[in-house]
């Protein structure tokens, strides 16, 4: 019994993880470290601070690195998830845009950039360096997410830590709804105004609701993970699954009042994907029922939207064909990558090279293609959409294989749950630039890492039986 217990609760034996043990007091002590910086991130204005973008890149990196090495020299095993390559590779991609590649540029980008020469694949290199690192900074995140949080109890405490933040931000949403966040930005005219919270680093009420939708389906893992696994009659489950389910309903109110409809249907793409995950793993006959319960979701879902947010999704058809519009954004985009197909036009450049080929129907300055995967074609070619585009394939082709393998622990569950929530911001991503939000990027590295690390041992591990402790 003692043995199983300490198994459940994420002590595998080190014949069991391979190598070292990362759980050890100096593991420990470097996943509250790093959930800790997680939780702070959202709190400086970091969108728009470059500043304080690269501070905080460079503070992470550090750390990681200094905890990476810790754990190497006391001997503990670093096995590396398959998702460390493509994201090591695009690190490079950027490194390999700031290298002399080209001598001249046409005169239009002459007139915008204010230079006749740019010696560089980027044409704006400081940019590009400064990204380069806060991509390192997601690597690091990544594989520390995939070493120190990949065992059952430090994911339960990774779900718990999003669980809260989201709904810190949800209670002070709710409590201003209406307040702007930019001083002096004017809301367009019939819009609702941009919303002021705590956390500053959400440009408006779309990004922080896909902190709500990550948030949510983390909980949804947590709620699973705890029911499937652990013994209803211990004292404290009630007391906590309560807990979980109300924070989820103040996320869930929050969402809605956002208005967010990307963020609706990300939440959809995210529920799908935790029935289909945990789907794979029973036998045919199941399958029905857990469909069914994804349709009753999806109907509560549908159910509980407000009449405005119905009101936004109705004229959904009229807003793409006026003016200003993503579908013209997205065009602007696309005639951009037209101009570096190859290697792209340098990472963190879109804001400075919109201008170029913006259409006139959309006025203003464009910061962001409001698309994350064009914004990547745009700013890394042909080359970075691959290499994106096959980590994601390399990825997910191991977390359904393991997912299928696995035992029904809890870290099983909680990886499901954290999946779910990546696939609902990538959903969300497709309409908007969420990637481009550190504290957003950074819980997706880090709930990456940990469900990839936690599939990669959950095979390994014995089954699990009925009466696990509650912690």
């Amino acid at each position: 019994m003692n043995a199983t217990a300490t198994t459940l609760r994420g002590f595998a034996p080190r014949s069991s993880v391979g190598g070292g043990d990362p759980n050890g007091l100096a593991g420990s002590w470097g996943a509250a470290l790093l959930l800790l910086l997680l939780a702070a991130a959202p709190l400086p204005n970091g969108c728009v601070d470059p500043q304080w973008r690269a501070g905080y890149a460079g503070i992470l990196c550090a750390l990681g690195c200094a905890a990476l090495a810790t754990l190497a020299l006391r001997g503990t095993r670093l096995s590396l998830s398959p998702g460390t390559v493509p994201l090591l590779l695009l690190v490079l991609l950027a490194m390999l845009q700031v290298l002399p590649w080209r001598e001249s540029l046409d005169a239009t980008t002459r007139e915008v950039l204010g230079v006749d020469t740019v010696r560089s694949c980027s044409l704006i290199p400081a940019r590009t360096l400064s990204r380069a690192r806060e991509l390192l900074a997601l690597l690091v995140v990544f594989v520390l997410g995939s070493v120190l949080l990949a065992d059952a109890r430090r994911m339960h405490r990774a779900a718990w830590t999003l669980l809260l933040v989201g709904t810190v931000a949800a209670v002070d949403f709710l409590a201003h709804p209406f307040l702007e966040i930019v001083p002096n930005c004017a809301a367009p005219a019939g819009e609702r105004p941009l919303t002021r919270h705590v956390f500053g680093t959400y440009l408006n009420r779309n990004h922080l609701a896909a902190l709500f939708v990550m948030a949510i389906l983390a909980g949804v893992g947590l709620v699973v993970s705890r029911g499937k696994v652990l013994n209803h009659r211990a004292p404290d489950y009630a007391r906590r699954q309560t807990y979980v389910v109300a924070m989820l309903l103040v996320l869930g109110a929050a969402l809605l009042r956002s208005g967010s409809r990307g963020a609706v249907l990300g939440l959809l793409v995210g529920l799908a994907t935790f029935a289909f995950l945990l789907g794979r793993r029973r036998p045919i006959r199941h399958r029905a029922a857990r469909l069914l319960a994804t349709a009753g979701c999806v109907g509560l879902v549908a159910a509980a939207l407000p009449d405005e947010l119905w009101a936004r999704f109705a004229t959904l058809g009229e807003q793409m064909s006026t003016d200003g519009t993503r579908l013209l954004l997205w065009r602007s985009a696309l005639l951009l990558f037209a101009r570096f197909p190859l290697l792209g036009c340098g990472f963190g450049t879109y804001a400075d090279l919109s201008a170029l080929t913006q259409v006139p129907e959309v006025r203003g300055h464009i910061a962001h293609a409001h698309c994350d995967p064009l914004e990547l074609m745009v700013e890394g070619g042909v080359v970075g959409v691959q290499l994106v585009a096959g980590g994601m394939l390399v990825v997910g082709a191991h977390l359904l294989r393991r997912t299928r393998a696995a035992r029904g622990d809890r870290r099983t569950f909680l990886a499901c749950g954290f999946t779910a929530a990546l696939a609902a911001l990538g959903a969300h991503a497709t309409v908007d630039f969420d990637l481009q939000i550190p504290a957003l990027a950074l819980w997706a590295a880090a709930l990456g890492g940990a469900a990839s690390g936690a599939m990669a041992r959950a095979h390994a591990l014995p089954a699990v039986g009925a009466t696990a402790p509650a912690w």
